[in-house]
């Protein structure tokens, strides 16, 4: 699954899914896998179906992917096109 997310920049749509399993399966080393590639490639992530089908909905989600992309804003790592 991790391998799915290396190589999700071809399958934009299986990162929402994969972060939504995730949380809903405690999987952390996933869901932070997953964090981190929507906050390197939100415009690309937030515009696909999936996002609007597995994350929009989800508050408690969104608040996490929030707080990481602030939290990376203030260490410089994140980078937007």
């Amino acid at each position: 699954m991790l391998h799915a997310i290396d190589e999700a920049h071809e399958h934009l749509e299986e990162v929402p899914r994969l972060l939504a399993a995730a949380d809903l399966h405690n999987l952390t080393e996933v869901k932070l896998k997953a964090m981190e590639f929507i906050n390197r490639h939100p415009k690309e992530v937030m515009a696909t179906e999936a996002w609007a089908v597995y994350i929009r909905p989800r508050a408690d989600l969104l608040e996490q992917l929030y707080a990481d992309l602030a939290k990376r804003e203030l260490v410089g790592v994140t980078r937007f096109h």
